[in-house]
């Protein structure tokens, strides 16, 4: 389980939220404009995700983010959000 803090691009998620998460080891796997975490050169991330040619798009769903690309090498780790727990 993975902590979400602070103000989040996947409106479906808060902070304080545990998200579940399953590490993809085939890219051919990859579930595209679903919530993903991404473990890169630069830090963690939780977006949708978009294939791009050399890049991966992150979209956010909330309006205050700009969308974003990271190049594909940078990407350390991908798990896709397969479970939520929401304390109240």
């Amino acid at each position: 389980l993975v902590k979400v803090g602070g103000l989040f691009g996947v409106l479906e998620f808060q902070s304080g939220d545990e998200i579940a998460c399953r590490l993809i080891d085939q890219p051919s796997f990859i579930q595209w404009g679903r919530p993903h975490v991404l473990d890169t050169t630069q830090g963690v991330v939780l977006k949708r995700i978009y294939n791009k040619t050399n890049t991966i798009l992150c979209h956010s769903d909330n309006n205050l983010y700009q969308d974003f690309e990271i190049p594909k090498g940078d990407i350390l780790h991908i798990a896709i959000v397969v479970g939520t727990v929401r304390l109240y």
